[in-house]
């Protein structure tokens, strides 16, 4: 009667605290109850249905190394976390103008004016509950994810901090260098912010965009690039104004 009463006591334990049971607790709950049958044999085991119906006890079967029945099924679990951001926001138009604000200002931060942008694509920002930041470029009916971050599971989620991170990776990614070879087509900008391109050739105009910096792999590249291309040509431009002629020789 010890065993049933043992068992009573562990059955109101689990339906009346089911949370307060932890694994360790389990295991060594259901390691008593072994070593105590194997002890004794109840003529009158509470488990006598088992006995008669499967001809064995399921007690000494018990898997008390990494818990069982109710304890894996329960306790074993991990809780589900809660979503670090809400999705239906993406929905709202006060918020979308807001994720429209810390956009710009994580451009800017890379030097990166976002009416450049706007002329040649679209730049869109789309949040996964899990805290993923992706930022994607629509440009010629294409689209392409340039750049992404997500937040450690442990980490509170911040929206302006994961999309100044993911702009900056899209930025650094947009950075490779294009190799110049004869004959390898390559894109740059145009001194109307438009985006052409051309083989390389290390003819007068391959130079000129050497020398500014203007000559990209990829049309993306070339559009993440309008901002400071068009600043580099206004600074030559500037530059050429400002330049003195040189004095005519004697005889000129």
């Amino acid at each position: 009667m010890i065993k049933e009463d043992l068992f009573k006591e562990g059955k109101n334990m689990i339906d009346n605290s089911k949370e307060a049971v932890n694994g360790a607790v389990a295991v060594k709950a259901l390691n008593t109850v072994k070593v105590y049958c194997a002890k004794h044999l109840c003529p009158e085991c509470p488990l006598r249905e088992d006995l008669e119906k499967y001809n064995s006890c399921p007690i000494p079967k018990l898997d008390v190394k990494t818990g069982v029945g109710f304890f894996r099924d329960i306790a074993g679990k991990r809780t589900t976390k809660p979503p670090k951001f809400d999705g239906s926001l993406q929905l709202s138009p006060e918020f979308k103008s807001y994720l429209t604000s810390v956009l710009d200002r994580a451009l800017a931060d890379e030097g990166i004016d976002s009416q450049d942008l706007v002329k040649h694509g679209e730049l869109a920002v789309k949040i996964k509950a899990n805290g993923l930041i992706k930022v994607g470029a629509q440009r010629d009916g294409r689209i392409k994810i340039l750049g992404k971050a997500k937040c450690h599971p442990n980490d509170a989620f911040n929206l302006e901090t994961g999309v100044r991170l993911a702009v900056h990776r899209m930025v650094q990614d947009a950075d490779k260098p294009f190799e110049q070879t004869a004959g390898y087509v390559y894109y740059f900008v145009d001194y109307d912010g438009s985006i052409m391109c051309k083989p390389w050739n290390d003819d007068v105009i391959d130079r000129c965009n050497l020398a500014l910096d203007n000559y990209f792999a990829s049309t993306f590249s070339a559009w993440l690039h309008i901002t400071s291309v068009k600043r580099g040509i206004r600074h030559l431009a500037d530059a050429l104004r400002l330049t003195l002629p040189e004095p005519e020789k004697d005889g000129d």
